[in-house]
C-alpha cells in the first residue's frame, strides 16, 4: 500500500491555485486492519464501510521520521502501528461557520486502560496483542503509597514489595517501603511526563531493609480478571527498565551519602528455590553500578553529569546453588542440568553497549553499538540524555527446569523483582570521588531515582521499547470529533487506485496551526448504531498551516495497492 499526498493554497481574493506540498504519506495500521476483514472474512459485509468518509485535521504531530526510543516512534517496524492522530482538533477549533460537516464518532484501535482513573487511552506505536508478553507487560504507572485497605483492589499492575517483614509490621501496614509518586516535571525517554520518582518511605524507619518493585496479584483487570501471583517461566524471558538516579555532589557532605549506588534486577524462579531449598537458587540476576561527574551536583546546572552504567555481575540461581542446594537441585532436574544462561544490557541512545562476547567476558569489553556512550555523559534518553535502559535476560532455560513436576510443584513459578535502589554511598571521597556503600537506607534525604517503563516479554532480549499505557493493549472506541467527506469526493482514477479530495474551506479551523491530517474509512467492521472510523493514512504538514479566512485548501489524496514482486 502506498499514498500520495499533495496539497493546493486557493488565493480567496486572486483565485491563484499554488502546490504547496507534495509528497508521500504514512499508511497507518488501520489499513491493514480493514485489508485482513476483507481477505479472511471478518467485519462489515457492506462495501460502503470500506469508503474514506471521515478526516481529522490536529495541531500536533508524530515524528515518522526518528525510530529510536528517544522519539514519539520507537522503531521503523512499528512505524506504521498506530490507530489516532496525534492532537486532533475539537468543534470550537474547527468553528461554526464552515460548509464542512463536523460530527463525533467512535474512533477504533489499539488501547488500554489507565489504572487509577480505570479510562480508555490509545496505545499508538506499539506491536498488536500477542503471547509474547504478560497481561503486565508494559506499564508506567506505580502504586504510590498509602496502601489499600484489604480487601481493595490495587491501582495497578506494580507495587512495591520485597520487604515482607517490614511490611508486615503493625506500624507499617498501610505503608509501602518504597514511596512513588508521579512527577510532571521531569520527562522521561518519551520526551512526556510524568515519570514516577521512586525513594525509601521517609515516615517510617527502613534502615536495614531493602525493598523493590513487583507485579501485584491484587489488581483487578478491566475484565475482572486478577494477575497470577506467579507467571509462567519459559525458554526465553527479559525484563527492561529505565532509570535516571538523582545524585548529590561529592563535596557536599551532608547529603553526598543520599546518592544511589547500585541496582539489581532479577527474574526469580520460586519453583528453582523450593526445590534446591536455598532462596538463591532462583535468583536469576543482574546487578550494576550507576556512574555521574561527582564534582557536580544533579541539581546544579551546567555541570550534571549521567554516565550509562555498568554491569557488574549477570548470574543464574544453579551457579549460586551450591552445596546441599546443589544436591537437592540435581535430584529435582537431574544430574548436569544447569540453570540456562544469564546476560545482561545497557542501552544508549547508540543502542546495545554489550555484545553477547563482551557477557561471556563478564563485561570487562564494551563492542556493541552503543559502546562509545560509556564515557559519554548524558548519552541516555529523554531530554537531557540522562534515563538510561538497563535490561537481564534469562535464555536457553533447559527443558528439565520448564518441564520438570514432582506432584507438589511443577514448571517455573516465575516473577519479576526490580530493585532500583539497593544500596547507596555511604560516603563520598571528596577528593577522589570513591564510593563506598551500604544496604542501610536511613538516610535525610532518601535516596531517590526516577523510573519509567517496564517492560517484560518473552523474548530473547529487550525489544524496541513501546509506550502501554497500564494493562495489555486490546481493541477499544473512544468518541472524537470527525470531517465528513461528502459522497462524490472519492472516486478511482487508476485500476488499483482510491481518491480522495479534502476540502479545508475559508472558514474551517481559523486561528488554528494545522501539522497533521488523518484519512478514515468509514466503518470496516460494521459496528451497529455509530460508524468506527479506521485511521488509513497519515500526513504531516511540514511547514504548518497558519489557516485563516484568506485561503482555502484542497488535499488531493491518492492510495495505491502496490504488487511488491513486480517492484
Amino acid at each position: 500500500m502506498r499514498g500520495k499526498f499533495k496539497i493546493r493554497q486557493l488565493n480567496k481574493r486572486t483565485g491563484e491555485s499554488t502546490v504547496i506540498l507534495e509528497e508521500s504519506n504514512q499508511v497507518s495500521q488501520g489499513m491493514k486492519h480493514a485489508l485482513v476483514n476483507i481477505l479472511c472474512g471478518g467485519g462489515s459485509r457492506e462495501v460502503e464501510d470500506y469508503q474514506f468518509k471521515y478526516f481529522q485535521l490536529g495541531d500536533q504531530n508524530y515524528n515518522l521520521s526518528t525510530f529510536d526510543v528517544s522519539a514519539d516512534v520507537p522503531a521503523s517496524s512499528l512505524l506504521s502501528n498506530f490507530w489516532t492522530i496525534k492532537s486532533p482538533l475539537d468543534p470550537s477549533a474547527y468553528g461554526t461557520d464552515s460548509a464542512v460537516t463536523v460530527v463525533k464518532r467512535d474512533i477504533y484501535g489499539l488501547g488500554s486502560i489507565i489504572p487509577s482513573t480505570r479510562g480508555k487511552v490509545f496505545d499508538n506505536f506499539v506491536d498488536p496483542p500477542d503471547t509474547t508478553k504478560l497481561s503486565c507487560s508494559y506499564t508506567n504507572n506505580f502504586e504510590s503509597n498509602p496502601r489499600p485497605i484489604p480487601p481493595g483492589p490495587r491501582k495497578t499492575t506494580w507495587i512495591p514489595g520485597c520487604a515482607n517483614t517490614w511490611e508486615k509490621k503493625a506500624e507499617n501496614y498501610f505503608l509501602h517501603p518504597l514511596e512513588l509518586s508521579a512527577d510532571y516535571t521531569v520527562s522521561g525517554p518519551t520526551f512526556t511526563s510524568p515519570t514516577w520518582s521512586i525513594e525509601y518511605n521517609s515516615s517510617s524507619n527502613v534502615a536495614g531493609i531493602t525493598s523493590c518493585l513487583r507485579g501485584s496479584t491484587e489488581y483487578i483487570y478491566n475484565d475482572g480478571r486478577k494477575p497470577s501471583y506467579w507467571n509462567q517461566g519459559k525458554k526465553n524471558q527479559t525484563l527492561s527498565v529505565y532509570y535516571m538516579p538523582e545524585y548529590y555532589a561529592s563535596s557536599l557532605a551532608s547529603t553526598s551519602g543520599s546518592t544511589p549506588t547500585v541496582g539489581k534486577l532479577m527474574l526469580y524462579n520460586r519453583t528453582a528455590a523450593v526445590l534446591g531449598g536455598d532462596s538463591v537458587a532462583g535468583y536469576n540476576q543482574v546487578r550494576f553500578e550507576y556512574r555521574y561527574d561527582l564534582k557536580y551536583s544533579s541539581s546544579s546546572t551546567p555541570g550534571a553529569a549521567w554516565y550509562p552504567p555498568e554491569i557488574t555481575q549477570a548470574i543464574d540461581g544453579y551457579s549460586q546453588c551450591t552445596g546441599d542446594c546443589r544436591d537437592k537441585w540435581e535430584g529435582s532436574y537431574g544430574s548436569g542440568v544447569t540453570g540456562g544462561d544469564v546476560s545482561a544490557n545497557v542501552y544508549c541512545r547508540d543502542g546495545a553497549i554489550y555484545t553477547p562476547a563482551d557477557a561471556e567476558a563478564d563485561y570487562a569489553t564494551r563492542n556493541g553499538p552503543g559502546k562509545d556512550c560509556f564515557d559519554t555523559p548524558n548519552s541516555g534518553f529523554g531530554p537531557s540524555g540522562n534515563f538510561y535502559r538497563i535490561s537481564v535476560s534469562w535464555n536457553n532455560v533447559p527443558d528439565e527446569v520448564i518441564d520438570v513436576d514432582t506432584g507438589l510443584v511443577s514448571g517455573i513459578a516465575l516473577q519479576a523483582f526490580n530493585y532500583p535502589l539497593f544500596s547507596r554511598a555511604l560516603s563520598i571521597n571528596p577528593t577522589t570521588g570513591a564510593i563506598t556503600s551500604t544496604n542501610d537506607h536511613e538516610v535525610t534525604p532518601r535516596e531517590q531515582l526516577y523510573i519509567a517503563n517496564l517492560q517484560f516479554e518473552y523474548t530473547p532480549s529487550a525489544t524496541p521499547y513501546q509506550y502501554i499505557h497500564a494493562e495489555k493493549s486490546y481493541y477499544i472506541t473512544s468518541s472524537q470529533d470527525f470531517l465528513v467527506i461528502p459522497k462524490g469526493y472519492t472516486t478511482s482514477l487508476n485500476d488499483n487506485t482510491a481518491n480522495v479530495r479534502l476540502l479545508i474551506d475559508e472558514e474551517l479551523a481559523n486561528n488554528q496551526t494545522i501539522k497533521e491530517v488523518g484519512l478514515f474509512l468509514k466503518n470496516p467492521n460494521g459496528t451497529a448504531g455509530i460508524d468506527n472510523p479506521f485511521l488509513t493514512a497519515y500526513k504531516v504538514i511540514s511547514p504548518p498551516l497558519a489557516k485563516n479566512n484568506e485561503f482555502s485548501y484542497i488535499i488531493d489524496w491518492e492510495l495505491s495497492l502496490i504488487d511488491s514482486t513486480t517492484t
